[in-house]
């Protein structure tokens, strides 16, 4: 059940950047036989980067482990195409094969695990088969700004700019076909990098602006194996007497505003009332940022609007624009997007088992629920905090796909953001103790944002309501993107084309509980434990507490007193602790020395 309440609060933009693979007549991805789940509990799939490694989950360790970081025979793993690396034991149950290069960009790979190397299986289940594609490459070049060092020295500037790319790009390689061309002079660049080697960021020193307007040229020209591209972008140096207007955006983070370059910075003392409006509005609030300046309705704007700009709005050094501005805008539909409205992972029953969430230019929503079994937890935690699903396969299971639709009794504006509420105890058999998995995504179907035509939504799965006795799913073990037909990475963010929904949604765990946790081991071997009620904030009496070690066993147990604590001695380190009170249960992972809550 679905119950909707208004947010008042205007859009914060959330910037999902999902590359998957082209649009490319494949074959689908090779599919298991649900059989060999018995023996492997999770494996790489999907669209992975082409830096990624391949990672093997065992259902249970294997008796020919030795120990974590040994080599294995490479002939257990046959890849197609060709591909080098080390196949190593990660730990007694999982094996991982790392690339000695990275993978080639837009290829299918075609892997077979000879299991019975591993493990005692049945004759039929000997060989697995399974396979992955690597994102095709992509890449665009943009200058960001020019700003001056000084807003009141307005001869020397900064140009900043940067590449992104689809899928990891050498830095160096970027940094060598990356050129700035000015009057004749080739620019030096400087260079940050993100650590994915996918976001390049460049700055140009010492541009100089001069009497006459120049135009400065960011070219690049480059062929790195299985990807070429060459091309330029021009960016106009303005006269350093020529204090004009640039362009002008509506934008919507933190709140809906519109965004207005200019080539100097504006005087941040000036009032501009009327001088800076809409033809048809007046009320706004304003915010100086060099040579940026930010306006801001005091109440929402919708449509095609004409922006008006007086020539008398004035630069840092008091000269005046021109000429008056008048530019169409519009404030078009936001795009459609969902959001989580729920912080943290704990959901205590004061309100019921209910998940909010946010949607915009939204009728409907995929709603696909997955149990990590109470039992499971123990190993769950292992490689992952609550709020993670690493491995998620191994230890739990799909209980739920369904579409879910965004309906009100009472008349809603779609094209703002909305708080719905997942009501989890109408859709699902909660276990007590289990942690569950709820991911939310939409579908081009379920957009509400005006589009010419309708979009295709051709490779996205049917959504149905499944039991919990009948749904059987195989789990991959970490595959994050899929791609469908037609996708074009340069259309990820037009909502009137199939790439924008690719990979577009939430993930949250959730545990219910109202049991708090509060814990800190000593040097002493001794662990103290304070447990209170989430809802009243009182201490509670006669909690069993569990200490765990790396291994899963129970290492200490002891029960709160009338003040909710506890001192618990024990002579190995515990990595978790457990909190029962009747079939209520919380958890909370521990370290050396660590105050933890």
């Amino acid at each position: 059940m679905i119950r909707p309440t208004h947010l008042t609060s205007l859009l914060l933009a959330l910037i999902l950047c999902t590359f998957a693979c082209g649009d490319k007549e494949e074959s689908p991805a090779t599919r298991p036989d649900a059989e060999f789940r018995k023996y492997i509990a999770g494996f790489t799939s999907g669209v992975i980067f082409k830096d990624s490694e391949i990672n093997i989950v065992l259902q249970e360790p294997s008796p020919k482990f030795t120990v974590a970081g040994d080599e294995l025979d490479r002939s257990i793993l046959d890849i197609t195409p060709s591909l080098e690396g080390e196949l190593i034991w990660k730990n007694d149950k999982t094996i991982r094969f790392i690339p000695s290069e990275k993978m080639k960009s837009g290829t299918r790979y075609e892997f077979v695990f000879h299991v019975a190397e591993v493990l005692d299986v049945e004759h039929h289940l000997t060989e697995f088969p399974f396979s992955i594609y690597t994102k095709e490459q992509g890449m665009k070049v943009e200058v960001i700004n020019l700003k001056p060092y000084e807003d009141t020295q307005l001869q020397w500037n900064q140009l900043k700019g940067w590449v992104v790319a689809a899928d990891y790009m050498d830095p160096q390689l970027v940094e060598d076909f990356i050129e700035v061309e000015l009057d004749g002079k080739d620019y030096a660049i400087s260079w940050t990098h993100e650590s994915d080697g996918r976001a390049h960021r460049f700055y140009v020193d010492s541009v100089e602006r001069k009497l006459e307007a120049l135009t400065l040229s960011v070219s690049w020209d480059t062929e790195q194996g299985d990807f070429e591209s060459s091309g330029s972008v021009d960016f106009e140096i303005p006269s350093i007497n020529n204090f004009s207007y640039r362009n002008a955006e509506v934008a919507r983070d933190p709140e809906q505003h519109i965004r207005i370059e200019f080539t100097d910075p504006v005087d941040a003392t000036q009032s501009l009332k009327g001088l800076v409006r809409l033809k048809d509005y007046d009320d706004f609030r304003f915010e100086f940022e060099s040579n940026v300046l930010k306006a801001y309705p005091s109440e929402r704007v919708v449509g095609p609007q004409v922006l008006q700009i007086s020539k008398d709005v004035q630069n840092s050094l008091g000269y005046a624009l021109q000429e008056a501005i008048e530019v169409e805008i519009d404030f078009t539909e936001l795009k459609p997007l969902i959001r989580s409205a729920f912080n943290g992972t704990i959901l205590p029953s004061t309100n019921g088992k209910v998940f909010p969430f946010e949607a915009v230019n939204l009728r409907a929503v995929d709603v696909d629920i997955k149990r990590i079994y109470e039992n499971n937890i123990p190993q769950f935690l292992q490689v992952n905090e609550l709020a993670t699903s690493y491995q998620l396969s191994r230890v739990g299971k799909t209980v739920l796909k369904k579409k879910i639709d965004l309906s009100s009794q009472r008349a809603l504006d779609y094209g703002q953001w909305n708080v719905f509420t997942l009501d989890l105890d109408e859709l699902i058999r909660q276990e007590p103790g289990a942690i569950y998995q709820v991911n939310l995504s939409f579908r081009p179907s379920y957009s509400i944002y005006p589009c010419d035509y309708p979009v295709e939504e051709d490779g996205f799965e049917d959504m149905n309501s499944y039991g919990e006795e009948d749904y059987y799913d195989w789990e991959y073990y970490d595959s994050y993107y899929y791609y469908v037909p037609g996708y074009d990475w340069e259309e990820r963010e037009n909502p009137c084309h199939i790439s924008y929904y690719v990979n577009r949604r939430i993930t949250h765990n959730i545990l219910a509980t109202d049991i708090g946790l509060i814990a800190k081991r000593g040097k002493d071997g001794m662990t103290y434990v304070a447990v209170n009620d989430i809802k009243t904030a009182q201490p509670i009496k006669g909690v069993d507490i569990q200490l765990y070690d790396g291994q899963n066993q129970v290492i200490a147990r002891g029960n709160t007193k009338g003040d909710g604590t506890i001192m618990i001695e024990s002579k190995d380190d515990p990595v978790l602790l457990v909190a029962s009170r009747g079939e209520e249960k919380a958890y909370l992972k521990m370290g050396d020395g660590a105050s933890l809550s």
